[in-house]
């Protein structure tokens, strides 16, 4: 059953190739504004600093006798730095964000009428009107993961501090129940951080695929997970040969690395099997909505 969702999700992608180039565009640009809003401040930085070394004689006197003034010389670049981080952390993430509505839209498209072949003009249309209802998706349920999260560790740390405690005389009974709790609260948190995305990500997809409102969404996203157990398994099925595929990708990487001409064609050739198989799973797990849901 599995099998046949992961080959709608080669159909699909091989349908609409042109997803994946758009993305390998997008890790350009994201690449791009890499070297303009954090390469040139390190630059900058590392050009003002090399200066203040040259004039050694001149800096330790005053570092001696003026360690604020020395420390406010460099608190301008440094809060530069992490300005130009944070800026670039949210127009890549709102570049990916949109991109990610144009996918999942033309995904859907596709996997509801196999006749729809993909269209630049859909792709943008749809990429705009479900930018903000993802961004306000993830910011909704990305809270509640975290607050969730926030609550089991201040619950788990007051435990584990009560158990510690009580735990007077260090015997192998404490020292068990000790390793035990703290054991629990490690994998109840893994479990919080798959689980939560696990269903961001379906979040995701049926967001876009019933094109209805967040909170509508969110509801119909744990009744359709609650109803099909086996889109975990889909999901981990995914999960695992994007990252063996992966792993295999990198050592044939790490292997050609040491021919410096071929490494620019190696990398983009890995970008490209990297958003392909990226593309696939999103088809898959749309495509196993889409015939599953009673909508």
């Amino acid at each position: 059953m599995m099998l046949e969702y992961l080959k709608e999700g080669f159909s699909l992608v091989n349908q609409n190739l042109q997803l994946v180039f758009i993305r390998i565009l997008v890790a350009i640009i994201n690449l791009t504004g890499i070297v303009i809003f954090l390469i040139f401040p390190v630059i900058a930085l590392i050009a003002y600093l090399g200066i203040d070394v040259l004039q050694a004689k001149d800096l330790v006197p005053v570092l001696v006798s003026n360690p604020l003034g020395f420390i406010s010389k460099y608190l301008g670049l440094v809060i530069l730095f992490g300005i130009s981080f944070l800026i670039y952390l949210l127009c890549a993430s709102m570049l990916i964000l949109y991109a990610l509505g144009g996918t999942l839209g033309t995904l859907r498209r596709s996997a509801v009428d196999r006749t729809n072949s993909f269209s630049f003009h859909s792709y943008f249309q749809k990429a705009g009107a479900h930018f903000t209802r993802l961004l306000w998706m993830l910011t909704l349920v990305t809270s509640g993961i975290a607050a969730l999260f926030f609550v089991f560790m201040v619950t788990g740390g007051l435990l584990y501090t009560i158990v510690k405690l009580f735990s007077t005389s260090g015997g192998v009974v404490e020292t068990f129940f000790n390793s035990f709790v703290l054991i629990t609260i490690v994998i109840i948190s893994i479990l919080i951080a798959v689980g939560g995305g696990f269903f961001t990500v379906y979040s995701m997809v049926i967001l876009v695929a019933d094109r209805e409102g967040v909170v509508e969404s969110i509801r119909r996203t744990a009744t359709f997970l609650n109803n099909n157990p086996l889109s975990f398994l889909l999901f981990l099925i995914l999960f695992l040969i994007i990252i063996i595929l992966n792993v295999f990708l990198y050592g044939i990487q790490a292997t050609f690395s040491v021919i410096p001409v071929v490494v620019p064609f190696i990398y983009l050739a890995g970008l490209g099997i990297q958003h392909y198989l990226t593309i696939f799973a999103w088809g898959s797990l749309t495509a196993y909505y889409v015939r599953n849901s009673s909508s």
